[in-house]
């Protein structure tokens, strides 16, 4: 993100609304005013209503939107509005739905129009508010009010990861390693780590009582509550004494924090060499604060400089950023690591530094914004981040048609067993050669960084020239061990990877053949063969594959390598389908590549594919009356949780475990986190017994349990509410069937009935087509048939299918339909 603050009093004095403020700075300030319309946002509006509330739909009619309760007459039309009209018309599209009669849940119908509306306008505008606000404030802030430490999870425990020096935290004795067992009385078993910062946070003054395990023995530690700054700046020392920091984003405390480490790194003697700065996964932050820490490097040159609608200076935004010369730049060469992640504020460091010829880049290409936002107060405790501006570096350099590529791009091969995935499946949407990316091979090794690491410890002069040259070379280097290394793993899998005697430049012919059949559970079997009709022999061939619609089998890598001339290689691979796959094909397209050349025209073919369904289970839970005499951490009663599972398909169950949520209720504590078994078999039952402590006066215990195989980790997480009573709960999850159909249909219009069913009550059944939610059906007893219905135009369509019952658990399906036009007839003449 790019982010500057402002008010939005100063802009619309006289818009009382959030709707009209925010309408106002659109008007005055947005960047891209050619592609706003009136009607468009008002559309966005509703779309975002319908999202958020199940029940809505809103349909584009001549005269508005048409807003219904499912598959309902219309119980309201929101008329098309002018721009005139639009902040009154979004009002009360919104006061439509609030008093339409039926429940809007916690989605707050106002909030949820003026969020739409924003994010219509281009991908970085957003309202904020909430708990997005506060981690908004605190990240461009750099500071926050808490005891100065961080907390991480061990497996059920809640362990002290870092504690920040001469922080709140510091000063009262925490230290790293220590348990947290209570925060103020509460214990910890099971919390949420988002819900131990909220407790650890609070008012600046105030204490905060954690209660601490440390070497056995419990303690409890008292540390006031301040101001703190938040770290986003780590350092240490690299092989061979190469200095090394990573900064997570940029906030207003950046320049300091990195600052500070710098002058460690100094006192290490760690900065001879040079120093690798880390921006890989940064998106960003404040611009100003970006610019800054490039002028810690630079002595002179243009920064950036910023350019609003039309290419006008935009009102309380710096226009131009020069770096100045203060004679402390250190002398060094600097290698950045970057990838498709450093967005914003950290490509205006990272741009920075490439354009004034004192960095290196190496990884993969940046995300490529380019664009400034800033921030206004709409009403309390909502306020809109607008995109007002975009940034340019030196040299007029722009990166919002794209970001910036690094000097060596380093690509993963993932080794299968018997293909290859990458990350990056072509080259050539790097802005690159296929020729000019380091593809890695051997795992363990970080190669960005290792490659940054050599290249300064060859020592190179701190100009970009020199510092590129010796990363070319290491490169180069690392280029040719990490292809002895694929040599390798290819031929342990029986694949001739020799390079060819000579650069080919004949031009090739090959015919591919694909097919794929079912394997064992949830892996299908695909057979590429390649036949050379050249009369020379082909060497290290590669048929890559993508697909717009199946996971599976996009971005596979299969390593034919040398194919005689006129002769036929076969090679076999299982590929791993996801869960809950319907019977479809999907179209691939097939690209064959012999000593990275293309050879041959990309083919289109189709491949059949299907899934195993999740597991069929059912919960029975109950809550077990107190055991004598026994109390727990808290002093209350202890009582079990017994969690009986049964596994109802025809195939076991293996490394089952179940685990109960922390709970928020007062009086609840978690005595056991969970309990696991190997295995669960087939038509069969387990049970699990969880001690839980329970206050004497509640009736009542809501609670959460996750039920985790070694196939899925979440295989349900259902939230369940038990009598003191000791009354059995019953939990099972909707079903959906879709019967027999064909994957494969006309364009046009489309329909196809969707069973569901429960052991209880159906509550609804969403479907959506494309994320475009087509049709909301509520229950009406234990089963239910939708029968939805679209118009599809050519090519892949994604059908997702969700079902709530009265327990409120629900069931999500997805599948996939391939709309093929019609072919055309030849009337003749």
């Amino acid at each position: 993100m790019l982010l500057l603050l402002a008010n939005a009093s100063a802009q619309s004095p006289t818009a009382a609304e959030p709707y009209g403020a925010a309408l106002d700075l659109v008007e005055a300030l947005y960047l891209y005013p050619d592609g706003v319309t009136s009607r468009a946002l008002f559309l966005a509006a509703g779309r975002e209503l319908e999202d958020r509330i199940p029940w809505l739909l809103v349909d584009e009619t001549p005269g508005g939107l048409a807003l219904r309760h499912g598959a309902e007459a219309p119980f309201a039309v929101a008329p098309w509005p002018t721009a005139a009209t639009l902040a009154d018309a979004l009002g009360d599209l919104s006061l439509q739905v609030e008093t339409s009669g039926w429940d809007c849940g916690d989605v707050d119908p106002g909030m949820a129009a003026l969020a739409g509306m924003a994010e219509a306008l281009d991908a970085h505008s957003r309202v904020l508010t909430d708990e997005r606000l506060d981690r908004f404030n605190v990240r461009l802030s750099g500071t926050l009010v808490g005891i100065g430490a961080t907390f991480d999870h061990r497996s059920e425990r809640v362990v002290v990861s870092t504690v920040g020096a001469d922080g709140p935290a510091a000063r009262a004795g925490l230290r790293p390693g220590d348990e947290l067992v209570r925060v103020d009385g509460r214990s910890t078993r099971g919390m949420p780590l988002s819900e131990v910062s909220r407790r650890v946070r609070g008012d600046a003054g105030t204490p905060v009582t954690l209660r601490i395990s440390r070497d056995g023995q419990e303690l409890d530690v008292v540390p006031t509550r301040a101001e703190v700054v938040v770290p986003n700046v780590t350092r240490r020392v690299l092989d061979g004494g190469v200095g090394y920091v990573a900064i997570d984003h940029v906030s207003q405390k950046t320049v300091e924090n990195l600052t500070a480490e710098l002058a460690a790194l100094a006192a290490e003697d760690a900065l001879a060499h040079g120093l690798v700065i880390d921006l890989r996964g940064n998106t960003g932050g404040s611009m100003k604060e970006s610019a800054r820490l490039a002028d810690l490097f630079v002595e002179s040159g243009e920064l950036l400089r910023t350019e609003g609608r039309g290419g006008a200076p935009v009102e309380n935004l710096q226009a131009r950023m020069v770096a100045r010369d203060d004679g402390t730049e250190p002398p060094i060469p600097l290698v950045l690591l970057v990838d498709e992640r450093t967005a914003s504020g950290a490509e205006i460091l990272a741009g920075a530094l490439l354009e004034l010829d004192r960095a290196v880049l190496v990884g993969r290409r940046t995300y490529g914004k380019g664009t400034v936002q800033k921030i206004y107060d709409l009403a309390p405790e909502v306020r809109f981040k607008l995109t007002v501006a975009r940034y340019v570096l030196a040299h007029g350099r722009v990166l919002t048609n794209g970001g910036l590529v690094p000097d060596v791009t380093v690509g993963r091969l993932y080794d299968y067993g018997t293909h290859l995935d990458t990350f990056l499946p072509d080259a050539s949407e790097l802005g690159v050669a296929a020729g000019d990316v380091v593809w890695q091979v051997r795992s363990g090794v970080d190669l960005p960084l290792e490659l940054a690491r050599r290249t300064l410890l060859s020592d190179p002069a701190p100009d970009r020239a020199s510092t590129l040259a010796a990363l070319t070379r290491e490169a180069a280097a690392v280029r040719a061990e990490e292809e002895q290394a694929l040599v390798a793993t290819l031929t342990k899998l029986g694949v001739d990877w020799t390079p060819p005697p000579a650069p080919p430049t004949n031009p090739a012919a090959v015919h591919v053949d694909l097919r794929a059949e079912p394997a064992d559970g949830d892996r299908w079997r695909l057979v590429v063969q390649v036949r050379d009709d050249g009369d020379v022999d082909l060497h290290q061939v590669m048929v890559e594959l993508s697909s717009a619609s199946a996971r599976w089998w996009d971005g596979l890598r299969v390593p034919i390598g040398r194919v005689p001339a006129g002769g036929t290689v076969e090679r076999a691979l299982e590929v791993e389908v996801e869960r809950n796959v319907w019977p479809r094909v999907d179209p691939v397209v097939v690209r064959v590549r012999s000593a990275g050349r293309e050879v041959g025209a990309e083919t289109d073919r189709a491949l059949p594919s299907s899934g195993p369904e999740e597991p069929t289970v059912r919960l029975v839970a109950r809550l077990l009356p107190a055991t004598p005499d026994v109390a727990g951490p808290g002093g209350g009663p202890v009582r079990v949780v017994e969690v009986e599972v049964q596994n109802l398909d025809r195939t076991p169950l293996t490394g089952v475990e179940v685990h109960l949520g922390w709970p928020e209720t007062e009086g609840v504590e978690l005595v056991d986190w969970g309990q696991r078994t190997s295995e669960v078999p087939a038509r069969s039952t387990h049970v699990f017994s969880l001690a839980t402590e329970v206050a004497a006066t509640l009736g009542e215990v809501p609670l959460e349990v996750t039920l985790a195989t070694d196939d899925d980790d979440d295989l349900v997480k259902w939230p369940v509410t038990l009598s003191t009573s000791g009354a059995a709960v019953t939990l099972q999850a909707p079903r959906i069937e879709r019967p027999a159909a064909a994957t494969r249909v006309p364009t046009g219009p489309w329909s196809h009935p969707i069973d569901l069913s429960d052991d209880g009550a159906l509550r609804y059944a969403t479907v959506w087509v494309d994320g475009r939610k087509v049709s909301w059906t509520p229950g009406t007893g234990s089963t239910l048939r939708v029968t939805p219905s679209a118009t599809l135009s050519p090519g892949p369509h994604r059908v997702s299918v969700s079902a709530v019952d009265a327990q409120g658990l629900s069931t999500r399906r997805t599948f996939w339909l391939v709309a093929e036009a019609p072919p055309t007839v030849d009337a003749g003449g």
